[in-house]
């Protein structure tokens, strides 16, 4: 510093000591902060990649891979694609990097479960933090890999890998990603990585102009909520190094193990159930539930059932479980569609290429559906209506529905009529003459819960008053919070997912059915 006195300038005697205690200290601050910043960064990465590898630690797959993959709906001989046989050797190398990267464990250790989501437009909204993060982490703590439980030991025999089906105009319409070309520009394709998910880019199994029914191919793109693009979820029967594909949306979590039906899928152990069945035959008069055992045990996990029936051997036909979406029909009125937020699948390319073969034909017919078999009602052309087409149908006795009180539980009405001061009314929807109400369930049965009619968690809708309609989603939002407070504490505890995960999103865990937002 320097002062003005008679004249002269004079020199502060103590600026020049100044200035280099100053430097000095900027040095050594910026240092220090870089190594801490290399540390953090070291740290992060050992912690991240220790929360998602499998349990068994030598079962690493090849980190040399990319984690997007991109697949094709092209096919040779169709004549409708000029670039077919590079088509045919893109999907081949794409299978071939689906193969590497969930290689199946050495003899001996868990086998490794895909959870799979879908996305046909993506915004970094709560919808797709807060779910893809809370399910992937409610997939985590029911899985082998959770040992921080009362007892010690994992709530399940079974590992899993968690997939991000893209459709391919998220790339597209995303600035970064159109630009370089690459995937893991795109932002919501960068959190999805960072939350454990690996991204497959896919476009529908057929193109539209591919479809030879005209009815079909002009009111596909308005059908449901998102046109031809929901059909990107069969992509999940092409993940076949996995024994098992649990197709689920957004806004669902995982509140209980789903073992016994992995169980008995590859090794024929019979599904039980915790009382005497009392349901009727399905008014189809399908025999759909072979190889379940009618007896008092564990849990009442199958929605049909006959008294007749006891252990059988044809389990491994068995390719597909879901629940039917009983709203979408007239009570009793068949066929039913499944509720699309949940599917559980044997993956086969075969079976893929069969629905490839089904939308291409094409054969919808107007008021009667797929087949011409009345599957008519709310996303019919799509997933809700050609799953049911093809495991009622096209292979009839492979599949199983699932109890929806335990299953992709949405806390609907089993009634056509309204429910009054706690009194129900009306037919059942599902044509029996008496129904059980999911909203009186025990919530330790729930395995899995979709919201749906609840609407989402992060919307905080209170569910306070004490009547039907709203207990059990109070107590789903309870334990949503729970799992959400879970990630929190080892968000916190790791530095995990600071760069696009909210740290207390919410200012304490909740368990009453309301929340809140920080400002």
């Amino acid at each position: 510093m320097d002062v003005k006195g008679g004249g002269k300038t004079l020199r502060n005697p103590y600026s020049k000591k100044k200035s280099k205690r100053s430097k000095t200290f900027f040095v050594v601050l910026f240092v220090l902060s870089a190594l801490a910043l290399l540390l953090l960064s070291c740290f992060v990465t050992l912690l991240h990649h220790a929360y998602h590898l499998p349990h068994n630690a030598d079962s690493v797959v090849d980190t040399s891979i990319s984690s997007s993959i991109i697949l094709d709906s092209s096919n040779d001989g169709s004549g409708n694609n000029a670039s077919a046989t590079t088509a045919t050797k893109t999907k081949a190398k794409a299978t071939a990097t689906i193969k590497a990267k969930a290689k199946a464990n050495d003899e001996g250790s868990p086998p490794v479960i895909a959870y799979a989501i879908s996305l046909t437009s993506c915004s970094a909204t709560p919808t797709l933090v807060d779910g893809a993060a809370m399910l992937g982490h409610s997939i985590h703590l029911n899985s082998v890999r959770n040992t921080n439980t009362a007892t010690g030991k994992p709530p399940s025999g079974y590992d899993y890998k968690l997939y991000a089906l893209f459709h391919t105009s998220i790339i597209e319409e995303d600035s970064n990603s159109k630009a370089s070309g690459n995937v893991d520009d795109n932002e919501c394709a960068s959190i999805l990585q960072k939350l454990g998910y690996e991204v497959v880019v896919v476009d529908i199994p057929v193109p539209l102009d591919e479809i030879q029914n005209d009815f079909l191919r002009e009111r596909l793109p308005q059908n449901g909520c998102c046109g031809e693009k929901e059909f990107i979820k069969l992509w999940a029967y092409t993940l076949d190094d996995h024994p098992f594909v649990v197709h689920l949306d957004l806004d669902t979590i995982i509140l209980r193990p789903m073992d016994e039906i992995f169980d008995f899928g590859l090794h024929g152990k019979p599904i039980t159930t915790s009382t005497k069945f009392v349901f009727d035959t399905p008014i189809d008069g399908s025999d759909n539930n072979k190889g379940i055992e009618n007896e008092e045990a564990k849990k009442d996990v199958i929605m049909w059932d006959k008294e007749e029936q006891s252990s059988g051997h044809n389990w491994s036909t068995i390719n597909a479980f879901f629940t039917r979406d009983y709203n979408m029909r007239p009570a009793g009125k068949r066929p039913v569609g499944v509720q699309g937020g949940f599917l559980i699948l044997r993956p086969s390319k075969q079976i893929f290429e069969s629905f490839q073969s089904i939308i291409r034909e094409g054969n919808f017919e107007s008021q009667k559906g797929w087949g011409g078999k009345g599957y008519q009602f709310y996303g019919a052309m799509t997933f809700q209506g050609i799953i049911p087409y093809f495991y009622d149908i096209i292979q009839p006795n492979t599949s199983i529905e699932l109890n929806r009180c335990l299953y992709n539980t949405m806390a609907d009405n089993p009634r056509d009529k309204r429910t009054v001061n706690n009194v129900v009314s009306g037919k059942c929807r599902d044509g029996r003459n008496d129904c059980e109400d999911c909203r009186e369930r025990d919530i330790q049965d729930v395995r899995t819960a979709h919201f749906t009619l609840c609407q989402k968690p992060w919307q905080c809708l209170p569910h306070k008053s004490d009547v039907l309609q709203q207990r059990l989603c109070r107590k789903l939002f309870g334990e949503w919070y729970k799992v959400r407070a879970d990630l929190e504490h080892v968000a916190l505890k790791t530095m995990f997912l600071l760069s696009s995960f909210n740290i207390y999103h919410f200012q304490k865990p909740r368990t009453c059915g309301t929340c809140c937002l920080t400002e």
